[in-house]
C-alpha cells in the first residue's frame, strides 16, 4: 500500500543520513572510512598484575586488541546463547521458543568512551542498507537516546515517527493505521538504539505495567519494552552503552548477549592513520612508535583519531609552539577533548576535581587506583568513566 512504501521510503531516507554522519573528536581535512573495531564476547579478560607503568616496561598492561566476534556475527551469537541458556532455563517446547525469540534477538554492546560505540552503530546500520548483513531487513530503525524527551507520554508509531523518521514527512490518520499494522505483523525489524547509557538510571527503577501494542506510555516504558523484548519480540535490538550504565540496567532490563568493543588492533591504527595523514603518514606513525606512552593509547579510536591528526599538523612546526615533547601532545589532546561531545555533560568541579586527583597521584607515582580512591575523591562515576584511560580487573 502506498502509505506502506512511504513510511519504509523515510524510514530508509533516515538511517541512511545517520550511517553517513561522521564522528570525530578532532576536524579532519577530509571525510575518512570508518575502519574495523576489536570485538569479543569475553566478558572477563585476562590482565597482569604487573604495577601500571610505560609500555617499554610492561607490554601486558596494554594487550593488542583481538576480537573473537564479527559485526556480522552478533544476532546469530545472540540466538545461539538464548538457544543455549532456553535448554537449561525451560523445560518444554513452547517455553523454549518463547525464550528464544525474547532473548534471542537482543545484543548488548559495551565500551568505554571514545571507544567507537557509535561508530559501531552507524556502520550496522550502513551494512544493513546495504544488505552485506541480514538481507531480508525490511525496517532498520536508529534511535540516539539523548534526543528521547522522557517526559513525554506516547505510543509505539508516534515515538518511531518523532525519532526514526526522516523530518519532513507526515502521515494521515488512516496511514497510521495501515502503518502500525506493517510493523505488528513484519518479522524483519531492526532497532539500533544508542549511547543508553546518556539515560538517567533512575527511568529504569519503576515497574513496567502490561500496555496495548497501540497503547499510550511513558517513553522510557517504550525503550525498556524494546529492550527486554516485551515489546516487538521478533524485532532485533542492538543497544549501545559504557559499561557501568550497562550493568546498573535490572537483569530483565539487560539483554543476555554481551559484546565488548577492545578497540583498535594496530593495523587499523595504521589505516586510520593513512586515511587522516595521507602521504604523511609514515612519518607520524614514526613518531608514535618512538614514544611508547602516545602509541599505546591508540588502541583508543578517539585517542588515535586525535593523536593522528595533531601529529601530522604539528610535528613539522618548530618553536614555542611546537608538539615536540609528550606534555604538549597530551596538553593539546586533552584541551581538544574537553571540548568533543564526550564531555559535554561533565561540569567544570568535575574537571576540578579529576585534575586535582591526577595530580596527587603523579606527585606520589599512583598510577591504578581503587574504586574507594575515586569516592574519597568526590569525583562521579560519569566523570571518571570519560577519564578512565585502561580497567584492569578490579582497579581503574
Amino acid at each position: 500500500m502506498f502509505s506502506e512504501a512511504k513510511f519504509i521510503d523515510a524510514v530508509e531516507r533516515a538511517a541512511r543520513v545517520v550511517s553517513g554522519q561522521l564522528q570525530t573528536p578532532i576536524d579532519i581535512d577530509r571525510p575518512i572510512e570508518r575502519v574495523k573495531l576489536e570485538l569479543s564476547n569475553e566478558q572477563e579478560m585476562s590482565v597482569s598484575n604487573d604495577t601500571f607503568g610505560r609500555k617499554r616496561r610492561s607490554t601486558s598492561i596494554f594487550p593488542t586488541p583481538r576480537g573473537n566476534v564479527e559485526v556480522e556475527e552478533v544476532f546469530s551469537l545472540a540466538e545461539k546463547n538464548a538457544e543455549e541458556d532456553a535448554l537449561k532455563m525451560c523445560n518444554n517446547a513452547d517455553a523454549r521458543k518463547q525464550y528464544i525469540q525474547r532473548h534471542g534477538n537482543r545484543v548488548l554492546v559495551t565500551g568505554q568512551a571514545g571507544m567507537g560505540k557509535s561508530t559501531l552503530a552507524r556502520d550496522l546500520v550502513q551494512k544493513l542498507l546495504e544488505r552485506k548483513m541480514l538481507p531480508a531487513t525490511d525496517l532498520i530503525f536508529f534511535v540516539q537516546c539523548k534526543d528521547i524527551d522522557f517526559s513525554e507520554t506516547l505510543g509505539l508509531l508516534d515515538f518511531l515517527l518523532r525519532y526514526c523518521v526522516a523530518d519532513g514527512e507526515d502521515f494521515a490518520p488512516n496511514e497510521k493505521e495501515n502503518i502500525l499494522l506493517l510493523i505488528k505483523r513484519c518479522r524483519n525489524i531492526v532497532f539500533i538504539l544508542d549511547g543508553l547509557d546518556e539515560v538517567n538510571n533512575q527511568e529504569f527503577l519503576s515497574a513496567i505495567p502490561k500496555f496495548h501494542f497501540t497503547g499510550k506510555v511513558p517513553a522510557i516504558f517504550l525503550l525498556r519494552s524494546l529492550l527486554n523484548g516485551n515489546l516487538l519480540p521478533q524485532a532485533k535490538v542492538l543497544v549501545t552503552s559504557r559499561p557501568r550504565q550497562a550493568f546498573e540496567l535490572e537483569p530483565q532490563d539487560r539483554p543476555r548477549t554481551i559484546v565488548k568493543i577492545l578497540g583498535l588492533n594496530p593495523s587499523a591504527q595504521v589505516e586510520l592513520g593513512k586515511q587522516i595523514c595521507g602521504t604523511d603518514c609514515p612519518r607520524v606513525h614514526k613518531i608514535l612508535r618512538q614514544d611508547p606512552d602516545l602509541d599505546s593509547a591508540c588502541y583508543v579510536p578517539v585517542f588515535c583519531t586525535i593523536l593522528y591528526a595533531v601529529l601530522h599538523r604539528h610535528t613539522a612546526s618548530h618553536g614555542r609552539g611546537a608538539l615536540n615533547t609528550m606534555t604538549r601532545v597530551m596538553m593539546y589532546l586533552l584541551n581538544t577533548y574537553l571540548r568533543s561531545a564526550h564531555m559535554r555533560l561533565i561540569n567544570m568541579e568535575e574537571l576540578v576535581k579529576i585534575a586535582k586527583f591526577s595530580r596527587e597521584g603523579f606527585a606520589s607515582r599512583k598510577y591504578v587506583f581503587h574504586q574507594s580512591d575515586i569516592s574519597d575523591a568526590g569525583i562521579t562515576g560519569s566523570a571518571f568513566q570519560a577519564f578512565m584511560y585502561t580497567y584492569l580487573g578490579k582497579f581503574s
